[in-house]
């Protein structure tokens, strides 16, 4: 298992070699903290196999790998490209793994409770969810423009809403949502 996880490290830092998260690498500054986030929220949540935390920090390096690849943006039909790097993440990795990138991969025009909707049936990919929307927005006061922030601040405050409606672990998120907007009202 930890050839999987050396595996995931190389190929999110090859498909987001050109990304930038505030001006730094992806890899580093985004993809990094949220797999130790996430094995953090795991362990909490009473996961405790070495495999299984193994498992969450794989699919939280490949979070993002599928929806951000230049295969998908560059291709006339996005479903069929979707699928085919499903694939290859199936044939590097497993099922288990390619299946909770596949929920977590957000395809365009895709309804955000139907989105959220699919993650809860998964706890693996309920925790990756969590981890990614918790570190984004631990980010919150980091972000100088006041129209990025307002958009940003709406958008993760509606989506609450699902958090708690399909339970995605609504305290963790509620709990970094209230200490951002505590952080950036202090600061106003």
């Amino acid at each position: 298992m930890e050839q999987l996880v050396k595996a995931a490290q190389k190929k999110a830092k090859l498909e987001h070699k050109t990304q930038n998260y505030n001006g730094k690498p992806y890899y580093e500054a985004h993809l990094l903290p949220v797999a130790d986030l996430a094995v953090e929220i795991a362990k909490a949540q009473g996961v405790k196999s070495k495999e299984d935390l193994q498992t969450v920090e794989i699919c939280a390096l490949l979070h993002d790998v599928v929806e951000d690849s230049a295969t998908v943006g560059n291709a006339a039909d996005k479903e069929a490209a979707i699928q085919q790097e499903l694939d290859k993440i199936e044939k590097t990795f497993n099922k288990n793994i390619r299946e909770v990138v596949d929920l977590l991969t957000y395809r365009k025009g895709e309804e955000k409770s139907r989105y959220l909707q699919k993650i809860s049936k998964n706890k693996i990919a309920k925790i990756v969810k969590v981890a990614d929307r918790c570190f984004n927005i631990s980010k919150l006061p980091e972000v100088n423009e006041k129209q990025k922030l307002d958009k940003l601040v709406n958008k993760y405050s509606n989506d609450m809403e699902y958090f708690f409606e399909f339970n995605i672990f609504p305290e963790i998120v509620d709990a970094e949502l209230k200490k951002a907007l505590g952080i950036l009202k202090k600061n106003s």
